[in-house]
């Protein structure tokens, strides 16, 4: 066993992912009561009143938000799990047979919101946004009545029952309570509110889905959903464009074509002019119902109106038929160890785990980063000391070899667990 004070190490966890920026921390309630639930998150920095937990390990920045603050004590054991074999015939004695190292940490703060405390106990929301579904929908304030432009209706993905929100002026939570798939329009049991609402995006969720019991087992890539990605665009010319001193420089993220030759929707661009006007394209979104030579016209005004001319991208490659989507949610608990991105296949040694929660231990010099992966967490106290001051400790454990990371100073160990080691 060795302990440090927390003024000897930095501690910071981080979630088995290293993908899009994200995090398990606290949310408010999607149900109309007043308690905080463990769920995931946008990425944040985590502090004494902060609702982060820990964060992806897509940066080492993420990395570095994720330092548990107010740290006192650091307990680190390494034990081996053993198994008693025999007696076999001719011996009267049994033998044991380490079965794998096991790391406890325990990590102590003084306590400062609740965040600990659902992280551990819950409840835990585990159900899971789905991808936008369509783009335009128009209302008027005051009714219950949304309906959807033809170019983007996906009516397949709708259904009665489900809980929509994702925009300020549709309350979040309203239920579709009919759905007239020849008219485009749906019913919502709440009225739109604030003064209308025109081009605006529109996500349908789960209806809430809760675990008493906390995320003690970080996350899990559930069974892939699929949807309407049919013909998506895969690579496209005309970037980067020609130069154009009109046009004016600097980044406009998240752009959609002003008009397309084909019926491709749904696709966004990622847009850079330079100081000379030359503009230069990212895919963020490759939509659907694109066709090869397909063209994509973006109008001046979308990167800043400075009286450059328009650009006009052409579809070269595109991706036919159905992507599988992989869903990001709170481990029930009840998901395999070995589940992978693709969630259909599991035992290969080479595929990732995101199981549990990844414990980074730096020590002062920040030289060395003790590694902890694939851990879970196993108990949490509070106590209250004769001085009034309130801490508690968090315990998570590990099967999975750790790692001694030595690398620059300010980076960590972002390699992802393969089954094989387990």
């Amino acid at each position: 066993m060795t302990y440090f004070l927390g003024r000897d190490v930095d501690v910071y966890i981080t979630l088995e992912d290293n993908g899009t920026a994200k995090a398990v921390g606290l949310q408010a309630s999607k149900v109309p009561t007043t308690f905080p639930e463990a769920a995931l998150i946008t990425a944040g920095a985590t502090g004494p009143t902060s609702d982060v937990f820990a964060n992806t390990m897509n940066s080492d920045a993420n990395v570095l938000n994720s330092r548990v603050h107010d740290l006192t004590g650091v307990d680190l054991s390494i034990s081996t799990s053993d198994e008693d074999v025999g007696p076999f015939l001719g011996q009267a004695a049994t033998q044991s047979v380490e079965l794998r190292k096991e790391q406890t940490i325990t990590l102590t703060r003084k306590k400062s919101n609740e965040c600990w405390d659902a992280i551990y106990a819950g409840p835990s929301y585990i159900g899971t946004y789905q991808d936008t579904v369509n783009h335009s929908f128009t209302g008027t304030n005051g009714t219950a009545l949304i309906t959807g432009a033809s170019a983007d209706w996906e009516a397949e993905l709708w259904r009665v029952g489900m809980r929509v929100g994702g925009n300020s002026r549709i309350p979040r939570g309203a239920q579709i309570i009919a759905i007239n798939a020849g008219t485009r329009v749906i019913t919502l049991d709440k009225n739109i509110s604030a003064t209308g609402l025109t081009a605006a995006t529109l996500y349908g969720i789960d209806n809430p889905t809760y675990l008493r019991q906390g995320a003690r087992f970080g996350i899990a890539y559930g069974t892939p959903e699929y949807g309407d990605d049919d013909d998506a665009l895969a690579t496209f010319t005309g970037s980067p464009s020609s130069a154009d001193g009109s046009r004016t420089q600097g980044t406009y993220n998240d752009k959609a074509p002003t008009s397309t030759s084909g019926d491709g929707a749904g696709l966004k661009f990622n847009i850079v002019v330079a100081a000379n006007g030359a503009a230069t394209f990212t895919l963020v979104s490759g939509g659907a119902g694109v066709a090869v030579g397909d063209t994509f016209t973006f109008a001046d005004s979308l990167m800043g109106s400075g009286g450059g001319a328009a650009i006009t991208l052409t579809a070269a490659t595109i991706t036919a038929g159905e992507t599988a989507r992989s869903v990001r949610q709170v481990s029930a608990g009840r998901t395999p160890i070995k589940e992978t991105y693709s969630g259909s296949t599991y035992g290969n040694s080479n595929e990732e785990i995101y199981y549990g929660y990844r414990v980074h231990v730096r020590m002062k010099d920040a030289q060395e980063v003790y590694t902890i992966r694939n851990a879970v967490i196993s108990a949490h106290t509070v106590s209250l000391n004769a001085d009034g001051v309130t801490e508690e400790t968090l315990e998570l454990k590990s099967g999975v070899m750790p790692v001694m990371y030595t690398g620059a100073t300010g980076t960590f160990y972002s390699t992802l667990t393969t089954a094989g080691e387990v």
